[in-house]
């Protein structure tokens, strides 16, 4: 019984109970508090977090009872420190297991080696700092971060990142016991804020204080453009997350018309539609490429020339998920068969692309007969002739009209043509 005073003394009974009921009480027993008698510290107190790798225990000597001539101080009922009488506190290290928390007893002991009742609390020391060092513009997508390593074994280092020093829209990116972090997948030519926090293995409830943070930044992608010409897989390379896609379908191909006839005009084909768009992507991503191919050139007079095919660009992952698309251009036709519309008339015209400036297929007339020019692609459109070896038109660029003797034909259209770019 610890809750006596000197001077008074206490009678005690006793009784035994059971399911079955409870027996008569005992004789009385009388004590009484002697001036020998150790009585337990009061108002012990271990600290909670205030201190990185030490506790700190606060207490008073009780003044009632025997001077005390000594203080044991033990953490999880080991003993870690023997203080004088007059002690009201000691500051016990932690730093083998700090963010752990502890059981602290204190004991006191007067001149005749008795010894009072334990007093306990707990507490625990918050872990070491560290401030980590972030590379500034050496890669487009990463920034790779070091840090020294803190006291004690166990730890785990918390990884925040945010976008300015006030740390407003700070995020836990990372949770490691190494001393070294690669953040991936960020954007390019652009600053991040870092800061690390020590912690008693995967915990965030006993965290150590920030030591600082790091600025790193990520840097711009460099300009680049690629053009395509044929189908194809590319890869989206590291820090890009949008494309510039200038694509073009196939040109179609050119008609035939009788040079004996009055009244027949072959038709040049018409350019691929031109298509310039922003696609958005991810590092990494593939993209399939297909590139439309040119219309095939009427075979006789007496026919039109083909459509050309579209130029599309695919998902990798997806062949049916399209990201950008452009159709072929319409086949040329001839009034030979009595069409009112015989196809493209080309008139040399300058015709402004994504590509940059090209022309219309120039026509030629002999007799009594006309051909067409191809409508200008990304590339010239082709030219019309009265013989065999009609222009070749450019990428997209829709195939000349042609007129000869039966068996002539009309030109093929240009192929389609894609123009990625990325960077700055």
């Amino acid at each position: 019984d610890y809750a006596v005073v000197l001077g008074v003394d206490y009678s005690y009974e006793v009784l035994a109970s059971n399911i079955h009921g409870s027996s008569k009480k005992s004789n009385i027993a009388i004590g009484y508090l002697t001036e020998d008698a150790m009585l337990a510290p009061t108002d012990f107190v271990a600290t909670d977090g205030t201190l990185v790798n030490q506790v700190r225990l606060n207490w008073k000597k009780n003044t009632e009872g025997s001077e005390p001539t000594k203080f044991y101080v033990y953490r999880n009922n080991v003993l870690m420190d023997t203080l004088a009488g007059t002690a009201t506190y000691s500051i016990v290290d932690v730093s083998d297991y700090p963010g752990l928390v502890y059981t602290f007893k204190l004991v006191a002991e007067n001149a005749s080696g008795v010894q009072s009742a334990a007093v306990y609390d707990t507490g625990w020391a918050r872990p070491g700092s560290t401030t980590p060092v972030a590379s500034i513009g050496v890669y487009v997508d990463r920034i790779d971060l070091t840090w020294t390593r803190v006291a004690g074994s166990g730890m785990y280092y918390f990884v925040y990142r945010s976008l300015d020093l006030v740390g407003t829209d700070k995020i836990l990116i990372a949770t490691t016991s190494g001393d070294a972090f690669q953040d991936k997948n960020l954007s390019a030519d652009t600053q991040y804020v870092y800061s690390i926090v020590a912690g008693r293995g995967n915990n965030q409830d006993y965290l150590g204080y920030s030591g600082g943070s790091a600025v790193g930044s990520t840097r711009h992608v460099e300009a680049e453009s690629r053009d395509f010409n044929v189908d194809t897989l590319v890869t989206v390379p590291a820090g890009v997350v949008e494309v510039t896609a200038c694509i073009i379908g196939g040109g179609g191909g050119g008609a035939v018309c009788e040079n004996l006839s009055l009244t027949t005009a072959a038709g040049g084909g018409y350019a691929g539609i031109i298509s310039n768009t922003v696609i958005a992507v991810v590092p990494g991503m593939i993209l399939r490429l297909i590139v439309g191919r040119g219309g095939v050139g009427a075979p006789s007079y007496s026919g039109y020339g083909s459509a050309g095919t579209a130029t599309s660009i695919r998902r990798g992952d997806n062949y049916n998920a399209i990201l950008a698309s452009a159709a072929g251009g319409a086949g040329g036709k001839n009034s030979h068969s009595g069409v009112s519309s015989p196809g493209y008339n080309g008139n040399d015209s300058s015709r402004t692309t994504c590509y940059g400036v090209a022309k219309d297929g120039n026509g030629t007339s002999a007799g009594r007969s006309n051909t067409w020019g191809g409508q200008a692609g990304f590339g010239d459109g082709g030219g019309g002739a009265l013989e065999f070896g009609h222009t070749t038109p450019g990428y997209g660029a829709g195939g000349g009209g042609g007129a000869s003797v039966s068996g002539s034909k009309g030109a093929t259209g240009g192929n389609g043509l894609i123009k990625l770019s990325w960077g700055s």
